[in-house]
């Protein structure tokens, strides 16, 4: 005999706060613009000593350390690839709520176009990350 049960329960999602939400925007410029010049100094100092790390196929990837080694690994890989012309990335949606006290989950959609002469290939990418908030946490 198979049972199947669901629950639920309303919950009111906490609005992200301006000062949060612009905390968020910065970290994730600031990620970007490392990952777009394979700066990998840049991308570690936004990593907390027990990062995590899922990557598309949904290997595991634990501590900042880790992280850093398969990210290089993979930038070596993409530094192998034929260069593009042109690569436009544009954010085209994000979510954040906050997980507890001092902690923000975002979720991203990018619209990314490259070119290769008159050749354009659009792709969408999803990403997500977990932020820590000093100020929520002090406060």
């Amino acid at each position: 005999m198979l049972r199947f049960c669901v629950f639920s329960q309303t919950l009111q999602a906490q609005t992200i706060s301006d000062a949060d939400q612009k905390g968020i925007m910065a970290c994730y410029n600031e990620f970007s613009a490392a990952f777009g010049k394979m700066d990998m100094a840049g991308i570690e100092a936004l990593l907390t000593e027990n990062a995590d790390q899922i990557t598309p196929d949904g290997s595991i990837t634990r501590g900042r350390t880790s992280v850093v080694a398969n990210m290089k690994g993979y930038m070596e890989f993409l530094k192998g690839l034929p260069k593009p012309d042109k690569v436009e990335v544009k954010l085209i949606g994000m979510q954040s709520r906050y997980l507890g006290p001092g902690l923000i989950l975002t979720t991203y959609t990018e619209e990314k176009s490259i070119s290769f002469g008159s050749q354009t290939k659009v792709e969408n990418n999803h990403g997500s990350g977990a932020q820590k908030n000093e100020r929520q946490m002090a406060g």
